[in-house]
This record gives C-alpha cells, sequence and structure tokens, in this order.
C-alpha cells in the first residue's frame, strides 16, 4: 500500500508535464503553422493600407500588397 502512495504522485506528475508540455508545443505549432490567422492579418493590414487608394485602384493595391506580404 505505502509503495502504491509513493507511485502515485509520480505518476501523475509526469501525466501533468505531458499534458503541460503538449500545450505548449501545441501553441507553439498553432501560432506558428496557423495559414488562415496568417491571410487574415495579412488581409487586414492590406485593406487598411489600401484604405486611402482610389476604389479603381483599390483591387489592384490589395493584390499586390497581399502578393508582397
Amino acid at each position: 500500500n505505502l509503495r502504491k502512495k509513493n507511485h502515485s504522485p509520480v505518476m501523475n506528475y509526469s501525466a501533468l508535464v505531458f499534458i503541460f508540455s503538449f500545450c505548449i508545443f501545441h501553441t507553439a505549432v498553432k501560432s506558428n503553422i496557423d495559414p488562415i490567422q496568417n491571410v487574415l492579418v495579412v488581409v487586414k493590414y492590406c485593406t487598411d493600407k489600401c484604405e486611402q487608394v482610389e476604389p479603381i485602384k483599390k483591387a489592384i493595391c490589395r493584390k499586390e500588397c497581399f502578393f508582397h506580404e
């Protein structure tokens, strides 16, 4: 019985560490390779940047900005 009690916290600890490191890894991966998020950021940036441009040139401005980014 004593052996079980000593063993249990170690198991919990390693599980916790695993979950914790998995979460960190997942967050890192998500922030690095989240293409949709990156695209949205670029689209927003380009939209804001091209807001001052006259309507006819706006689409070209956005397209050039988008491919440049």
